[in-house]
């Protein structure tokens, strides 16, 4: 492909002319440079390329695209684009590259500190059920077509991948006969424009709480980054319930539709909880755009009752019948770390899987699930924070368990290069009472315990990895996958007695 396909004249400034050359490869990286490489020069948080422009030109990059005023150097004979953000062309160049296969497709976005993966699980389910052949893009898996698929290479810690991996995607769905595309949009991406090129038929906002705060600095600076999805689409769904909805409304273009669990709202969709929720579902009564259906959500909790509600206005906005969408619901799969029920055999209580990494995300799960429960049962919470991650909602999350928690097992959870036991410091602070927790830095030894402990009629709350099967520890990223850990444990009877000395805390 030329280089003038991949970067257009409007978009750049350089100080000379050059031929039109022929381009094999898009690469923001040195490892990644082939024979006949536009580079792509990209500001990081741990390292700048625009230092690396020799190095990449060694490479084999024949055209290099850099960030105006970055001081780059510049090499004979090569051409050196100056754009306003190198990550914006990046994102260009790799839709470009692969025919712009996102002005092909119908493309959703889902956006929301809570919530994306299950309102983005359950609108892809209800659009495949209305007859739509739909993929999906997101933190637990991608497919490029109805139901195949896994989370590919380069995205498997993200939620919204790179554009290398991103565009590629949606290429491929697109050869497979894919009209509708449901994508997860972190701030993240928002932030490095990794779905610049996309204009979205719709976008879906969930809610807004603190969290990577390490990245946006503010919740201001947060809900700004969430709110560059809603100024690039034709229209907005709003769960006008959740802080920040109002600014996000106000700032979305094209039509926008709200939804909301408050009785007597004037919203596009509302829901009713109708019956005595358990934890296998809840019963509710879902009202949309003037036409009504009554379901059985098979997922406790108001929060997921949000989810669904978000995700049917947008499905009924797409086309999609209230009878098909109820269906749906009812049908719905289990979702990897979402409310994840184990089926064990040979126990009396429940073991939960569950991603909660926020303080609210936390409350919110431990008060549906106690709700849920009966009322001689222990509401029994293993948790950690992950590391260099937003240090802010560590001594919240302590608060939180402790309030709501009978007794909680502290533990790691991607640690990464930071020191665990900081880590678990930090969240001690907010857990003054020893008597109600333990330290255990081990997460499987942790999991051992927490097991041991539990009797019958508790419920025992896994949090914080969800869907995930590895563990980051020190910059190594290793197997580790609770739902096999939990049957194994319980396979070999372990007890508390097989357990090393906690670091801290006493046992209940």
């Amino acid at each position: 492909m030329k280089l003038s396909s991949l970067i257009h004249q409007e978009e750049y400034r350089s100080s000379s002319t050059f031929e039109d050359i022929e381009i094999k490869q898009v690469a923001r990286s040195i490892e990644s440079i082939g024979p006949k490489t536009l580079f792509v020069c990209i500001r990081g948080r741990r390292i700048d390329t625009h230092t690396l422009v020799r190095e990449a030109v060694l490479a084999g990059a024949v055209a290099v695209i850099v960030e105006i005023g970055s001081g780059f150097q510049r090499i004979p004979g090569i051409p050196i684009l100056e754009v306003a953000s190198s990550r914006a062309a990046y994102a260009n160049a790799w839709s470009r590259f692969v025919g712009s296969p996102e002005k092909k497709l119908q493309i959703i976005g889902i956006t929301g500190t809570n919530g994306k993966t299950t309102t983005a699980h359950m609108l892809t389910d209800m659009l495949r059920k209305g007859g739509y052949r739909t993929g999906l893009i997101g933190t637990v898996r991608c497919e490029t077509a109805s139901g195949s698929g896994e989370k590919p290479t380069g995205a498997v810690t993200m939620t919204t991948p790179e554009p290398e991996v991103l565009y590629p995607l949606l290429a491929e769905m697109l050869q497979n006969g894919v009209t509708h595309a449901v994508m997860e949009v972190s701030s993240h991406a928002l932030m490095q424009e990794r779905v610049r090129p996309i204009r979205f038929a719709l976008a879906v906002f969930t809610n807004l709480s603190p969290e990577h705060l390490d990245y946006h600095r503010t919740l201001e600076e947060y809900l700004a980054a969430k709110a560059r999805l809603f100024r690039q689409c034709d229209r907005s769904v709003i769960l006008i319930d959740s802080n920040g909805a109002k600014e996000i409304c106000e700032r979305a273009e094209g039509a926008v539709y709200t939804c909301s669990l408050k009785p007597g709202s004037a919203a596009s969709a509302s829901a009713e909880i109708i019956g005595a929720g358990s934890i296998t579902g809840t019963p509710l009564r879902l009202r949309v755009e003037g036409e009504e259906t009554e379901t059985l959500l098979p997922i406790p909790g108001e929060f997921s009752v949000e989810n669904a509600l978000c995700a049917s206005l947008a499905a009924h906005l797409l086309g999609i019948s209230i009878e098909q969408i109820g269906k749906a619901l009812e049908e719905l799969p289990q979702i990897p770390g979402r409310m994840e029920t184990l089926s064990l055999e040979g126990v009396d209580f429940d073991v939960i899987i569950d991603y909660a990494h926020t303080e609210r995300a936390l409350r919110l799960l431990l008060k549906t699930v106690r709700a849920c429960m009966k009322s001689d049962g222990r509401l029994l919470l293993l948790f950690g924070c992950g590391g260099e991650r937003d240090r802010s909602k560590r001594a919240a999350m302590g608060r939180c368990a402790e309030e709501l928690a009978d007794f909680t097992v502290v533990t790691s959870d991607n640690s990464r290069r930071e020191d665990p036991k900081q880590i678990v410091r930090e969240i001690l602070v907010g857990m003054p009472n020893k008597s109600k927790r333990r330290v255990i830095l081990n997460r499987e030894k942790a999991i051992g315990y927490a097991l041991s402990i539990a009797k019958s009629g508790d419920v025992l709350l896994l949090v914080g990895k969800g869907h995930e099967t590895y563990e980051a520890v020190g910059g190594v990223i290793r197997p580790f996958d609770e739902r096999k850990i939990v049957r194994r444990l319980l396979e070999k009877k372990e007890t508390a007695h097989t357990i090393p000395e906690a670091l801290e805390g006493t046992a209940p």
